[in-house]
Parts: C-alpha cells; sequence; structure tokens
C-alpha cells in the first residue's frame, strides 16, 4: 500500500508493508542517498520479508518530495517523516534500517530518540557526526559491511563495532555499497529476536 507521510516540509510517498502489530512496533527503512531508482527501492525485499514475518514496515520515498531529498533534508526533517509514520501507524516503538546516507540519519535519530527505538540495522552508515555512536551504545544494532565498499571504507566498521555494546557485526567479503540479498534473512532473524538476546 502506498500513502502519503506529512511533514512540515510537506507530503512525502511512503510504501507499507504488513499490517499493525499486537506488539505495537514499526520498522522504517531509510534509503541511501542516490535518486537512482535501484537505490530508492533497494530496501523493498527486505521490506516484504519483514511483512511475511508478521512485521508492519514502512519505505518512505525521500525523493517524491524535493523539499525531503537525500542531502537537502535536514535530521529534523527525517524525524519528522519517522514520527509521522509512527503516528499514523498507531505505533509505540520503531525499529530502523538505514543504508548509506540513510543509516547516518538512522544514527541520529536513534540517538535523539533513544527511548523510541528498539533496534537498529545499518549497512555501511554514512555518519557526519560520529560523537552520536556513544548515544545508542547500548541498542541492539546489527550492522553490515562489505570490505570492497568503494563508497564507504570497510575500515570505518570500527566506530561502530568499539563503541556499541550490543552490536552484532555481519561482515561481507564482497558486495560493494549495496544492500545484499544475503543480509535479509539475517534481518529478519534479528528482528525476531528480543532485544535482550542480541548478542554483543
Amino acid at each position: 500500500m502506498t500513502a502519503q507521510l506529512t511533514t512540515s516540509l510537506g507530503d512525502v510517498s511512503a510504501q507499507f508493508f504488513g499490517e499493525p502489530t499486537s506488539k505495537g512496533e514499526i520498522i522504517v527503512a531509510l534509503q541511501g542517498k542516490s535518486s537512482n531508482l535501484d537505490v530508492i527501492t533497494e530496501w523493498e525485499p527486505t521490506c516484504r520479508a519483514l511483512a511475511a514475518a508478521g512485521h508492519h514496515v514502512v519505505l518512505p520515498d525521500l525523493h517524491s518530495n524535493p523539499s525531503t531529498k537525500p542531502g537537502t533534508i535536514r535530521p529534523e526533517g527525517v524525524a519528522e517523516v519517522v514520527m509521522n509514520a509512527v503516528a499514523q501507524a498507531g505505533a509505540t516503538s520503531v525499529a530502523l534500517l538505514g543504508k548509506s546516507w540513510g543509516g547516518g540519519e538512522a544514527v541520529i535519530f536513534a540517538a535523539a530518540h533513544r527511548s523510541l527505538v528498539s533496534k537498529l540495522v545499518l549497512v555501511a552508515p554514512s555518519l557526519s557526526v560520529p560523537e552520536k555512536i556513544p548515544e545508542i551504545a547500548t541498542l541492539p544494532t546489527l550492522l553490515f559491511w562489505a570490505r570492497d565498499d568503494p563508497v564507504k571504507a570497510f575500515d570505518l566498521a570500527a566506530d561502530f563495532t568499539s563503541q556499541l555494546e550490543r552490536c552484532s557485526f555481519q561482515p561481507t567479503d564482497s558486495g560493494g555499497h549495496r544492500v545484499l540479498p544475503e543480509y535479509c534473512p539475517h534481518i529478519v532473524a534479528f528482528m525476531a529476536t528480543l532485544p535482550g538476546d542480541v548478542a554483543s
């Protein structure tokens, strides 16, 4: 289902997958910065798999509004989009998926709304404010990074693994700067665990 998320910057088109759950949690996926269709839709297979596993997932297309496109929108605007998705779903907690630019924004949002965010899935996050990492130190986090990533160097993963107390790190030898299909079952399994069950 496609619907609109309302922000002070205007409406943002979003895809909704699955139905609201009794747990009151929603998953919001944040895309990479590129306006290429393959990047805008990169999270779709994961969103469908999560919905099939019983989750309610929202995938905003931030490029659907010139004022909200990645690179233009500020973290406060991203927060509005996420909070609107939470409100529209009647959710009481949110788990975030973020790749590259979206991963950095997911960290910033989680640091500012720690009590609301239950889990974080990051794929080669691009974070301009690394001082935010300690603020989410206890947040269950699943981190993916390819050693051959040409955009965000693999060595940057150490900034996260060294500071996050509950980080499950899944490095891959190849895959570049992408959300790989093999990440999907790991993400579905991660979302099925209770926060206290996440390996450190």
